[in-house]
């Protein structure tokens, strides 16, 4: 009985101190937010400064969508696909699986005795 009383002491303990490091997470990280609410212009600008495509580009951008769509139109995101992998990639990646097969050619499944070859059992008896 007193083995259950250690296990159990030991686990309220861990929970005890578990939940006093995330209260102190909580209210520490109450204490450094923000309390100022971002204006609309602020998130539109922050949005547009975290953009890795060069302005020039968008400027190219919006101007052949301003040629291609008539009336007006809003750009919403801007984004660059995912780039394909070269040849030589593809390649690996395709034979990465292919080198962890089994071959079923390299050795015979059974004993390690050729066959042919028996094995023969002496046996002791008593005169």
């Amino acid at each position: 009985m007193s083995d259950l009383a250690f296990i159990l002491t030991g686990f309220a303990i861990v929970v005890a101190v578990l939940s006093f490091l995330w209260l102190t997470c909580v209210v520490v990280g109450w204490f450094h937010r923000d309390r100022t609410k971002p204006s609309s212009v602020a998130i539109e600008q922050s949005a547009v400064a975290k953009t890795s495509i060069p302005g020039t580009h968008l400027a190219a951008i919006s101007a052949a969508l301003a040629t291609v769509i008539p009336g007006p139109h809003r750009i919403v995101r801007v984004y660059a696909p995912g780039h394909k992998a070269t040849g030589w990639v593809d390649q690996g990646r395709a034979q990465r699986p292919a080198s962890h097969r089994v071959r079923s050619d390299w050795a015979t499944r059974g004993p390690n005795t050729p066959p042919g070859s028996a094995v023969k059992q002496e046996t002791h008896e008593n005169k």
